[in-house]
């Protein structure tokens, strides 16, 4: 009886003239004043004074004054007399007569509200005990605009700073987003304490203190279009690049192996944000392994030619990715380049030997010139790995102070901030472009050869059916169509392909044949029931057509099958013209003129006839 009593007190209290909001002047204390409820009895719900006097009817909202056409059930009634919230639905809640507590199985209560201590939800008398919780049962009021474009007021659980209901928790585009207000410059300045100075390449948990905040990119398109300029303009990208994957934006790229599923560099790099960089820091690393290639070591390929031609097929690759669309008119949005070629001393190579392989890796980025300021850095200092390599450590640390790198270095640079690609006639560019399909073709063929070998699409127990049966040795394969495509070879493109099909046809027949033997042994079991046999499968039985094929021999790892170009010979006898250029180096002999790429091998052949013809 008491607490209908009180009910009906606070039900009498009219709507017209709300509690006052607390007086600027009166010293602030610590605890926010708590809101005064006020007793709808059209709509059966109560309201507080939650932030001031214009909560109450009367203000049209933020909207209010624009010319929004909101619609409501209230359209037709007067609202000249009284509240906004007497007439319109937009603004009730069952928050305000039901039980606000949870049972202890974690259900909403279902009973009605008895008790309405000023400040706190309303809930019944089993859980009166949610007012000592502290902010768990205080009330708030929904600051959002409703559709009738006024405050939706509507009682709401205290969660400042901004309180919302249960119709707009989700979202609400009525709210006023006060950093929009702000000058686009001041904004751009919050907007930097978001961004760290480099962006990593590797990647980084929330908590790290380098870590970028991108959040922000995914607020609105206003925020996005502004944001993006920062975080692409401003900071420096870190990429790490080794001959066998890149890192950037915190994601890695590998290149085809049975260990991985190959996906394009353009989608796992992102090409369109990888475009929009000003600054990149580029790490090269190389050098740092000896390892035995199938095909590779010790059949006049050595791992060493192997990996540097690996290594600039990938720089090359990350070349594509951040290059601009030759559609596009724009100039490309790079302007700051920082290159750092990091070779280990596992090689053992002189200083003209490194020079030579750290200028044979960079010659990709040269497509991307001209760039506004470019930096060649000098190579750290290598690891020690072995003790017979400390004497070489030093040969890498010093290579700034050597003539020869010295000259190499202000050549490359001038090229990328200076040079411009030289103009190319259209039967140039056909034939660039047949070369890039064929050796693309190439390239197709051994990713799906990987990718049928790999463990995430072969479940059975046998691993590796190809690259160890007919295609071993596929390794092989890709290192020579990598060098026929740097010399602009596509006769040797072309009988990579002749060769990859005689092996093809030969594994397919031999399969067929061991499929025969088979369906004549099931056959065999049925004595001559042809009608039972052929039942709902004849194509089983159907060999008509198998060529027989003599017992070949071994499949070799060297692909003997494909004429190659052989290494650079010694550099002996009369009538020896041996011309160096910046990136080859030109021989002529007996009339026939033959070129090679400035690799750490020719540069030791070079050497040793300097020496003997001086």
């Amino acid at each position: 009886m008491v607490g209908t009593r009180s009910k009906a007190r606070r039900a009498s209290t009219p709507l017209s003239s709300p509690p006052p909001s607390p007086n600027p002047s009166s010293p602030s204390s610590s605890a926010p004043p708590m809101p005064s409820y006020a007793f709808n009895s059209r709509s059966s719900s109560y309201y507080t004074d939650d932030q001031s006097d214009s909560c109450y009817g009367g203000d049209p909202g933020v909207y209010g004054g624009s010319d929004f056409d909101f619609e409501s059930e209230s359209d037709n009634e007067s609202e000249d007399n009284g509240n906004h919230e007497e007439h319109c639905n937009h603004h009730s809640t069952a928050l305000s007569t039901r039980c606000n507590g949870h049972t202890y199985g974690g259900k909403p209560c279902s009973r009605k509200a008895h008790v309405f201590d000023e400040g706190m939800l309303p809930v019944c008398r089993s859980h009166r005990w949610y007012g000592g919780l502290g902010d768990f049962g205080r009330a708030g009021r929904c600051q959002a605009v409703a559709a009738c474009g006024y405050v939706c007021n509507r009682l709401a659980p205290y969660a400042p700073s901004f309180h919302f209901c249960k119709e707009h928790q989700k979202g609400s585009e009525a709210l006023p987003c006060y950093i929009t207000r702000l000058p686009t410059e001041l904004r751009l300045m919050i907007f930097r304490y978001l961004f760290p100075n480099v962006i990593k390449d590797e990647r980084l948990y929330r908590t790290h203190p380098d870590a970028p905040h991108t959040a922000v990119l995914f607020v609105s398109r206003q925020f996005y279009e502004e944001a993006a300029v920062l975080i692409y303009g401003e900071p420096k990208f870190e990429v790490r690049i080794w001959p066998t994957y890149i890192q950037l934006f915190g994601k890695r790229w590998d290149r085809e192996d049975t260990c991985y599923i190959f996906e394009e560099p353009t989608k796992i790099l992102c090409r369109p944000a990888a475009r929009r960089i000003r600054h990149l820091d580029i790490q090269v690393n190389f050098a740092l392994t000896q390892s035995n290639i199938r095909g590779v070591s010790g059949f006049g390929r050595s791992y060493e030619e192997f990996e540097l031609y690996q290594l600039r097929d990938t720089i090359r690759k990350f070349v594509d990715v951040i290059s601009p669309s030759p559609s596009e008119s724009s100039p490309a949005a790079l302007k700051r380049l920082s290159v750092t070629p990091a070779p280990s001393c596992r090689q053992l190579w002189q200083s003209d030997e490194a020079t030579a392989a750290i200028f044979f890796v960079l010659e990709p980025f040269l497509s991307l010139r001209p760039i506004g300021r470019v930096f060649l850095h000098s190579p750290p200092r290598p690891e020690l790995f072995t003790y017979r390599e400390r004497n070489f450590v030093s040969i890498i640390t010093d290579l700034p102070k050597d003539d020869l790198y010295c000259m190499r270095r202000n050549q490359w640079i001038s090229l990328m901030t200076f040079g411009n690609e030289p103009p190319k006639s259209s039967q140039d560019v056909n034939g660039a472009a047949a070369l890039a399909a064929a050796y693309r073709k190439i390239e197709d063929f051994a990713r799906l050869i990987y990718k049928q070998d790999s463990p995430e699409c072969l479940r059975t127990a046998v691993r590796q059916a190809w690259t160890s049966s007919i295609f071993r040795g596929i390794e092989r394969v890709l290192h020579i169509a990598r060098i026929a495509y740097e010399d602009g070879d596509l006769g040797c493109l072309r009988n990579i392909r002749e060769a990859i099909l005689k092996r093809w046809v030969t594994a397919h027949q031999q399969h067929l044949q061991s499929l025969s033997a088979v369906a004549a042994s099931v056959s065999a079991m049925f004595d001559g029931d042809v009608a039972s046999l052929h039942e709902g499968h004849p194509e089983a039985f159907d060999f008509k057509y198998v060529d027989l094929v003599k017992k070949t021999e071994t499949v070799e790892d060297t692909w003997p099958e494909i004429p190659v170009k052989a290494p650079m010979p010694k550099l002996k006898g009369p009538d020896l013209i041996v011309e160096e250029k910046r990136q080859k180096v030109v021989v002529m002999k007996d009339g026939e003129k033959k070129e090679w790429a400035k690799t750490p091998a020719v540069i030791r052949q070079l050497r040793a006839y300097k020496l003997e013809s001086p």
